[in-house]
């Protein structure tokens, strides 16, 4: 039978010690010494906090924005590979969508027509503004 390791090591293993009992494995993470670093003293904060701040570095060439014409130009590119992936409709789809478009405007047009012709005739009829 093997004899477990200390806690410190990356891990361990145990023989089983009957046909019941599984082997365990135990990871446990490396030990990392703390690095601190001293604390600066007074004298040394105050002294930091007189320094003036960094200068800011001047704008370098590649730092420009791209010209109008130039971000045009990768708009447009961008565009059309936008366009390439689209999936497009094919023809009987578009008619098969119109179809249905065009039976809708005619349904509910009549639906109004038919709710309109019901209701004037009682507001009328209820305000008693027939001549």
């Amino acid at each position: 039978m093997a004899k477990a390791k200390s806690k410190k090591s990356k891990g361990t293993v145990s023989a089983p010690k009957s046909a019941t009992e599984a082997t365990v494995v135990t990871a446990v993470a490396p030990e990392k010494k703390a690095v601190t670093k001293a604390e600066p003293s007074k004298v040394d904060q105050k002294s930091v906090a007189k320094k003036a701040p960094a200068k800011t570095q001047k704008k370098t060439v590649t730092d420009k924005k791209p010209s109008v014409i130039n971000r045009f130009s990768a708009y447009i590119h961008n565009v059309r590979a936008e366009l390439k992936r689209v999936t497009w409709p094919t023809k009987s789809e578009v008619v098969n969508s119109s179809l249905v478009v065009v039976g809708a405007l005619v349904f509910f047009g009549v639906m109004i027509y038919i709710v309109d012709s019901a209701i004037v005739p009682a507001l009328v009829a209820y305000q008693g503004l027939a001549g």
